[in-house]
């Protein structure tokens, strides 16, 4: 199973590749567009899980008296 992550960055490459293959300019800015829109879903959802982790951490860290 793919993270979300995965799956958006997956999809911006593939969007990317019909922008690169069209030559249609206002369909090629469309694809280019919704790629990096894909690409800074990405990104948020790393952040994401990033902080939930660093936020279990620090909950397991109080539980065990280490914090």
């Amino acid at each position: 199973m793919t993270s979300d992550s995965e799956f958006y960055m997956a999809k911006a490459e593939e969007l990317e590749a019909k922008a690169s293959a069209t030559k249609i300019a206002s369909a090629r800015e469309t694809y280019a567009s919704l790629a990096h829109s894909y690409r800074e879903l990405a990104a948020h959802k790393m952040r994401k899980s990033q902080q939930d982790d660093a936020e279990a951490e620090a909950l397991a860290r109080r539980i065990i008296g280490r914090d």
